[in-house]
């Protein structure tokens, strides 16, 4: 098996970026998901609300950002300087982030039609839920752990099965995985990928964001989330849903590339899956 791709998100919810070499940390690959929209209540923004943001790419230059989409000038961001932070919400978790520039602000207001802002993670620190995780577990705005595995062969199946391609940026993996059986990575328990060692801690529950078509920013039906209802529901105690893909947790870091040999160090048994209606999964 092998690294077929590696992939990054800035900002939480917008246009991923393709990498050849990622550097892992504790709470994931560097500069992925330290940055995300917030409503006028602190509470975070995704394409489950606002499918649009997958029309916004972002670039990284040095430590800068820059954003483009339709219609909107070229914006800039920089890390802010100020140490006023204000308190952010994602999912159960509050923390503190810090704001944007005001431009920046009226940038995502005006392309979204909200009110918004921009918010950085800086030095807050976020915990993995204790459930899945070790004490000490970091992440970043990813919804809950710092990285998701999936495998092109799964992908595949699931294509096959639903009968037209798919393509994996609706599942917005950060590692994708090849040369392995479909649905092998159900019994991953730990991976190796050069000097980094993960956790295969928790399988990923999917939802709506699958449904986006990632290039035209719209919401294209029911696929994928109706087929995978029919074959990979999970209800265990912590989990319902159909699942795609496995949240890690890293225990040895470093950098590692497409094309490195992934090597499965642990397993663990398959999970019981299910047949569910699509009522029971949206």
């Amino acid at each position: 098996m092998h690294v077929e791709s590696l992939h990054y998100y800035p900002i939480k919810g917008m246009r991923g970026c393709a990498l050849t070499s990622a550097e892992v940390t504790a709470a994931g690959f560097i500069n992925d998901r330290r940055w995300m929209l917030v409503d006028s209540t602190g509470r975070f923004i995704s394409q489950r609300e606002e499918p649009r943001l997958a029309l916004i790419s972002i670039a990284a230059e040095g430590l800068d950002l820059v954003a483009r989409a339709p219609a909107m000038p070229v914006l800039r961001i920089t890390p802010p300087q100020t140490i006023e932070s204000l308190s952010v919400t994602i999912w159960q978790d509050q923390l503190p982030a810090y704001p944007a520039s005001a431009e920046a602000h009226a940038w995502f207001s005006d392309f979204l039609s909200m009110s918004c802002r921009l918010v950085y993670q800086g030095d807050s620190i976020r915990g993995v839920d204790p459930r899945w995780s070790q004490p000490g577990d970091v992440t970043s705005f990813a919804d809950a752990y710092p990285v998701l595995i999936c495998t092109s062969a799964s992908l595949d199946d699931l294509a096959r099965r639903i009968g037209t391609a798919l393509p994996m940026d609706r599942f917005r993996p950060n590692i994708v995985v090849a040369g392995n059986d479909a649905w092998a990575e159900d019994e991953w328990a730990r991976l190796r990928i050069g000097p980094v060692e993960m956790d295969l801690t928790k399988p990923c529950a999917r939802c709506s964001v699958t449904t986006v078509d990632q290039l035209h920013g719209l919401r294209t039906g029911k696929e994928p989330l109706r087929t995978l209802a029919g074959f990979r529901f999970l209800q265990v105690p912590g989990i319902s849903g159909v699942i795609f893909g496995q949240n890690a947790i890293p225990r040895a870091l470093g950098r590692i590339s497409v094309g490195q040999e992934v090597d499965v160090v642990a397993l663990q048994p398959r999970p019981a899956f299910k047949q569910a209606s699509l009522a029971d999964v949206i």
